[in-house]
């Protein structure tokens, strides 16, 4: 792998219209919480919380449903948008203009794709981070809580997220989807399958379990990273099947690049 290639990569994802849109609903979603939630507190504990003046005197009520929807909903809009994007790295690589220079210098079409992969994601992931450490820090300065812990394990579960779905929408741009088809193949997956798939009652069926190896348990993720924000445990185990599916994938997709005409 190339640094320069990962950095074009980074920079060409970073650039795409809904990720600018992404980062502008973060920099909302911010601000919103900045000047538009308030809490009381009385003796270091939240006793009243104020949103945009109105008044909830029952912190339960925002602690057990308005603050797990509204982060449920940042997440869905942010992974949606990710897919968006991811779905424009694949096609057309094999037309890149920068392509058959590379190549000229010692870069292998493995490297290359790989490259342009862990660019992609560091695009994503570095996203995440720095708008879930801004959103704890500023809950943290509001309400005297330490947050930062739950941002960090936040931040790494989303990311192993978007590096699922960066697997899946590449390798299907790999096996000839284009932009629009993979991305309507990976929301089908992770808004309707893998829920559907991995259910508790779906998977007594044998079938269901044999496919269930084969379709990534993103929902299952994309509810442990809120669980985590919102204090609970990382779960490690629910990141494994994912990650393998999107290794397989990225494997997938180097061999048949390497094999693509250009």
């Amino acid at each position: 792998m190339k640094y320069p290639i990962i950095k074009r990569s980074f920079y060409a994802l970073a650039s795409e219209p809904a990720f600018i849109f992404c980062i502008v609903l973060e920099l909302a979603v911010l601000l919103f919480l900045v000047f538009g939630v308030e809490f009381q507190l009385y003796q270091g504990e939240v006793v009243s919380i104020t949103i945009l003046g109105s008044r909830i005197d029952s912190p339960s009520l925002f602690v057990n449903m308005m603050l797990p929807n509204f982060v449920g909903l940042v997440i869905t809009i942010i992974v949606f948008l990710f897919i968006l994007v991811s779905g424009t790295v694949y096609p057309g690589l094999a037309d890149d203009p920068i392509l058959n220079i590379v190549l000229t210098r010692a870069v292998t079409r493995s490297g290359f794709l790989l490259s342009n992969i862990v660019g992609a994601g560091a695009a994503g992931s570095v996203n995440v981070l720095i708008f879930l450490l801004s959103m704890s820090l500023v809950m943290t300065l509001k309400t005297g809580i330490w947050f930062m812990t739950n941002a960090l394990g936040g931040a790494a579960a989303l990311s192993v997220l978007l590096i699922v779905i960066l697997s899946l929408t590449v390798f299907f741009g790999a096996t000839g989807g284009s932009a629009t088809t993979s991305q309507v193949l990976v929301i089908l997956i992770h808004f309707v399958l893998s829920g559907l798939i991995h259910s508790p009652n779906l998977n007594k069926n044998i079938l269901f379990k044999a496919v269930s190896l084969i379709v990534p348990s993103t929902d299952r993720v994309s509810m442990s990273v809120q669980s985590t924000l919102l204090g609970y445990p990382l779960e490690i185990s629910v990141l494994v099947q994912p990650l393998l599916v999107a290794l397989v994938c990225i494997v997938g997709s180097v061999v048949i690049f390497e094999k693509k005409d250009l």
